[in-house]
């Protein structure tokens, strides 16, 4: 792909993107670091999407990783997370619309001011195009936090026990152990509801 700065393979993650659509995304960690996202459409039309970069000088930041999931609705929900040792840090989420624009502004999730800022994964909600944000703990999910369609926070930051949750809506998460051979229900306010192997 080649975006507004430099050219490099999308070999990162392809989702869905509406029913006619699909999204390549292709990061590059190169100096201060790019995201790009290429989409195709069922009618032979692309476009081309600059994501994130950092940026250089003495309060530079760089950009360090992303994660991504298709939502309900079709959209894609995009997490981008920079790094910065005294300067900058944060984690921040978009929301790619089935046409491929960004309607949403965007959302910062922390400023953290670290040099090794914390990995999210994304989980999309069964129905009503809201999602989940997470990070992976040794058998405990932390920074668990849910956002509506529109890019609300409507719960968290919750910690929760287990390895990673396999389904999620607007009332809960439902999240393996893998330890104990267990999934459990936990609601919006992160109390366990059930447990079942």
């Amino acid at each position: 792909g080649i975006g507004n700065y430099r050219s490099f393979p999308l070999t990162g993650v392809h989702l869905r993107l509406s029913s006619d659509a699909t999204i390549f995304f292709s990061k590059n960690p190169d100096g201060i670091g790019y995201l790009e996202a290429y989409i195709v459409f069922a009618d032979g039309s692309t476009k081309l999407l600059d994501l994130a970069n950092g940026s250089g000088g003495s309060s530079g930041y760089d950009f360090e990783n992303y994660a991504a999931a298709t939502l309900s609705d079709g959209r894609v929900a995009v997490l981008t997370t920079f790094s910065g040792n005294t300067t900058y840090g944060s984690s921040f989420l978009r929301i790619i619309e089935t046409d491929g624009t960004l309607k949403h502004p965007s959302v910062k999730i922390e400023d953290n001011f670290r040099s090794s800022p914390r990995s999210y994964e994304i989980i999309a909600d069964l129905s009503d195009g809201g999602f989940w944000i997470y990070s992976k703990n040794t058998n405990q999910l932390s920074n668990l936090y849910h956002y509506n369609k529109t890019l609300s926070q409507t719960a968290g930051p919750l910690s929760v026990e287990g390895d990673y949750i396999v389904a999620a809506n607007s009332s809960g998460v439902r999240v393996v152990d893998n330890t104990e051979n267990l999934i459990r229900l936990y609601d919006t306010s992160g109390s366990l509801i059930s447990s079942n192997s």
